[in-house]
């Protein structure tokens, strides 16, 4: 748990209302049906929909802030954070919530449109054959000195801050990471910083979503 302002500290605000520094946030998410009393909830945008218009149930189910990027709403009466660029803002609190993890780590991205998983296990598997404790988080499932099952290819900075920190925990020196081309586009890994990134290929995978190779790329 931490209080609010030890949270934003640092954080370029634009705007507050209803702002009350020192109430305690027991967690942090952008999925209000995740919200637990005490939780701040970030509204942003997502590829369908909007996290805005959730406010109302993350508020219902205890949420005690809203991080957001548009102009507070005068008619609630929860304490509201208008922040620049809010995928920046969001990682820098996430991270900091879980004890910055990722800065007692070294984390190596392997993305590419196929062979991310291939490459990926086998160098955590390398570098354990080294003596060096490693982990990895990708499609397969999340090995971080325990096996937990894959939500995603490449979760949200939501999911690997306290992933990372699992890992920290348990002793492991390297995170090894599936970084999907969809992560890329939506700021999943923003704030995260890789010591070692590979690039394995790039084929006409994935159109549905990019579009075109260009935006792809």
């Amino acid at each position: 748990m931490m209080k609010l302002s030890e949270l934003l500290d640092g954080v370029e605000i634009l705007e507050t209302l209803n702002l009350k520094e020192d109430i305690p946030i027991s967690g942090i998410t952008d999925n209000s049906k995740e919200v637990k009393p005490g939780y701040l909830f970030v509204a942003r945008g997502g590829t369908k929909t909007h996290g805005e218009r959730f406010i109302p149930e993350a508020v219902e189910r205890g949420a005690v802030a809203i991080l957001r990027e548009s102009e507070p709403d005068s008619s609630l009466s929860i304490t509201q954070i208008r922040v620049k660029e809010l995928p920046k803002a969001t990682a820098r609190l996430v991270l900091r919530f879980y004890g910055h993890p990722e800065k007692k780590l070294s984390l190596v991205g392997i993305t590419g449109t196929n062979g991310k998983s291939s490459v990926s296990y086998f160098l955590k598997n390398l570098l354990e054959r080294l003596g060096l404790k490693a982990g990895y988080i990708g499609t397969l499932f999340y090995d971080l000195g325990e096996r937990l099952p894959a939500e995603e290819t490449t979760p949200s900075i939501f999911k690997i801050g306290p992933l990372l920190q699992r890992a920290e925990a348990n002793g492991l020196k390297y995170v090894v990471m599936e970084v999907s081309s969809h992560a890329l586009d939506q700021d999943r890994i923003k704030g995260l910083t890789f010591e070692l990134a590979s690039f394995t290929n790039l084929s006409r995978d994935h159109l549905d979503y990019h579009q075109d190779m260009e935006a792809y790329y």
